[in-house]
């Protein structure tokens, strides 16, 4: 992944495309792997976000079919 600001930039879940049960295997790992940080707490923050936008996509996508 490319770097801002000297961090790693959240990547985008699964892909164009991607099927929902895949996109939530990688929702899973970033969980997983989600830990705050005593440097740069406002990154778990974002990092929280950006899985919850992802959750909220793909019930989006489910519920239309």
């Amino acid at each position: 992944m490319s770097e801002a600001n000297g961090y790693p930039v959240i990547g985008v879940i699964g892909g164009k495309g991607s099927s929902p049960d895949n996109k939530l295997q990688d929702i899973a790992r970033k969980v997983q792997r989600l830990s705050p940080d005593h440097r740069d707490p406002e990154r778990y923050f974002m990092e929280k976000s950006e899985i919850v936008a992802a959750l909220r996509s793909i019930a989006r996508e489910v519920r239309r079919g």
